[in-house]
């Protein structure tokens, strides 16, 4: 197995699976709201669920491991593949049972809102730009220096405080605010450098 130090000192992938976590996190706890405090799906929430996407359909990039080592470089030391079907489970068994019991009204709660289109633009443009340059960077033969992963752990640790700080926002602030606020800017950063992330390490 290659010396390559991972970001955060954690196996390859672990980093990845987290920021996964804690996106579907927020989407699970904002379909379990109440109807009558629920806020709309954060329309910033359903690119950052496409960034996921790369992480389901992508494989650890594997520097120097043979196939006896694979199993060792799962995100979290999980057997391969374990994390991506709870994920998935979760999130489409939460889904149907909500449906079930909310028919069109949870559709409709899915459904983003012709105020929220506004900021897809931004959002776009933010998602391109981070996958691209993340893209680049892994293309780059310096992808596995030191001060590389050391600029990838930093930049993990910083999208998984903004993110922490807008699960409690959007799900435990937000829902009791008469004027709901919002930060085109901030979403914009948060997918801007998950998808860096992901793109640079997938």
């Amino acid at each position: 197995m290659s010396g390559i130090r991972h970001p955060l000192g954690l196996p390859e992938g672990s980093v990845r699976a987290l920021l996964a976590l804690q996106i579907c996190l927020q989407y699970w706890l904002l379909m379990l709201l109440p109807e009558s405090i629920r806020v709309p799906v954060p329309l910033y929430l359903y690119f950052l669920l496409s960034v996921i996407f790369l992480f389901f359909v992508s494989r650890s990039r594997v520097s120097g491991a043979n196939p006896n080592e694979f199993q060792d470089l799962q995100p979290l030391g999980i057997p391969a593949g374990l994390f991506r079907i709870l994920l998935l489970g979760v999130t489409i068994g939460l889904t149907a049972y909500k449906y079930s019991q909310e028919g069109e009204a949870f559709l409709t709660f899915l459904t983003p809102k012709p105020e929220q289109l506004t900021a897809w633009p931004t959002l776009g443009i933010a998602l391109v730009t981070g996958f691209t340059l993340g893209y680049f960077l892994r293309l780059l033969p310096v992808r596995d220096q030191p001060f590389v992963l050391t600029i990838q752990a930093w930049l993990s640790l910083i999208a998984m405080f903004m993110l922490v700080l807008d699960l409690v926002y959007q799900t435990f602030i937000q829902p009791g605010m008469q004027n709901k606020l919002t930060s085109t800017t901030w979403e914009a950063v948060i997918v801007a450098m998950i998808a860096f992330y992901f793109a640079s390490r997938s």
